[in-house]
């Protein structure tokens, strides 16, 4: 079993307020799991933590996002579904600097006018679910920022999503779609990042996503039955190295070697 290791920061955001405490690491909820692993990936607002269970030798993927109370997603609500109504269309084909420098502009301007109270903490949260929403990739943002996941797959709504890790393979998330509507309208944003379109009268997608993934996806239940469905094949900046396979020990450096010796 992989030991147990510290919180470490995989990337940050520009521009964060490191020392604000946006998001707790809440206590383990699932029965009989352990966290071996827990780090930062867009530092201080989300975190993974890897689980395991011993006795059934499972893999967990926990998401660690800022919380909200109902009253604050009521306003986030409010605030988001303000600016996509007042977004300016040509921000679409900005630069992701600029979009999110709108996004913190428009969204300081929404809360002036509409007198919202908040303190720091709580407009960092909904910073970043604005910013998850409506630049990156809304529930499965994280996974699409984590180095270390490979491919993201969607078997329906109400359903884990699963993903492959680079170093322990195939794994369920502590995310999912609470209904078929919420996956049918993900299905289609996602369609739409890649420059193309899916409908019932075309439910069938394949298609390349603005950073180099490779996404397949399907439209309600006209080819499922379980409904919407998809696939992404994570872009690979820095591919598996020979040193990394030994490293995730997928193979022993004597294999290595073996077929080094072999090549």
């Amino acid at each position: 079993m992989p030991k147990k290791v510290v919180i470490k920061k995989t990337e940050t955001e520009e521009n964060t307020k490191k020392d604000v405490k946006v998001t707790a690491i809440p206590e383990i909820k699932e029965k009989d799991f352990e966290a071996v692993e827990t780090r930062a990936v867009t530092e201080p607002y989300t975190y993974v933590r890897l689980l395991y269970n011993k006795d059934i030798s499972e893999y967990l993927y926990e998401i660690i996002e800022p919380q909200l109370s109902e009253e604050q997603k009521k306003t986030l609500d409010t605030i988001k579904n303000t600016l996509i109504e007042s977004m300016d269309e040509g921000m679409r084909f900005a630069s992701r600097e600029k979009r999110v420098e709108y996004l913190k502009k428009n969204m300081d301007r929404i809360i002036l006018d509409k007198h919202i109270k908040m303190d720091d903490i709580f407009k960092e949260k909904i910073f970043y679910y604005i910013i998850r929403d409506l630049i990156g990739y809304g529930k499965i943002d994280v996974l699409m920022i984590d180095p270390m996941i490979e491919d993201v797959s969607c078997d329906g709504a109400k359903t884990p999503i699963y993903i492959y890790h680079r170093a322990h393979e195939s794994m369920r998330t502590n995310i999912l779609f609470n209904s078929d509507e919420e996956l049918d309208k993900f299905v289609v944003t996602l369609a739409q990042k890649c420059g193309k379109s899916i409908s019932i009268a075309s439910p069938m997608l394949d298609a390349t996503i603005p950073d180099g993934s490779r996404l397949q996806a399907t439209l309600a239940r006209e080819v499922t039955t379980r409904g919407s469905s998809f696939t992404i094949r994570r872009f690979k900046a820095n591919p598996i190295t020979p040193p990394d396979l030994v490293g995730f020990k997928t193979m022993s450096s004597e294999m290595m070697a073996y077929l080094w010796l072999a090549v």
